[in-house]
């Protein structure tokens, strides 16, 4: 099998010849494989190259530019969301989407990004499960960030380490 949903078999027979099957998925296939990312950040310069990064690494992305626009579309289509990743500074506040986040679809994986990291902790640390990213970040620390969101999108996994040392 492939990573992304096709299929190659062959069949051999001794002194004869071999057969191969190449079965790849559609276009739409590929896109239903894909993780659908709500990602909320106001700067212009930002939003469309982080957009790009992740989309190489398989999520499909809406971009979003405020608070307002992405509680809209968490109050309508929160389940068709895989994870959501917001910058916390930004018209609205990314803490309010989060909030809606868990209002409307409970086990929402969140990320939360910042620049300003004493008040990103502090807040991803009242959002059950959330991860925090400090800006600048690369691609791949909002891929691990994710990642980890996604496997234990209410930090119930935290929540028993921290059980156990006590």
């Amino acid at each position: 099998y492939c990573a992304d949903g096709g299929m190659i078999s062959a069949w051999s027979e001794p002194g004869g010849s071999t057969l191969f099957r190449l079965v790849l998925p559609t276009i739409e296939e590929q896109e239903l494989a894909r993780r659908r990312l709500l990602y909320v950040e106001d700067d212009e310069a930002v939003r469309p190259a982080t957009a790009a990064l992740l989309e190489h690494y398989d999520w499909s992305v809406t971009q979003v530019v405020d608070a307002t626009a992405a509680i809209a579309i968490l109050r309508s289509d929160a389940e068709s969301y895989a994870a959501l990743l917001t910058d916390l500074e930004l018209p609205g506040g990314g803490e309010s989407i989060a909030t809606t986040a868990r209002e409307v679809h409970p086990e929402l994986p969140i990320v939360f990004t910042s620049a300003c990291t004493g008040r990103l902790a502090e807040v991803a640390a009242k959002v059950s499960g959330a991860q925090a990213v400090p800006k600048p970040a690369s691609a791949d620390d909002l891929v691990q960030a994710l990642e980890a969101a996604c496997a234990d999108p209410l930090g119930a996994g935290r929540r028993e380490r921290r059980l156990r040392r006590a």
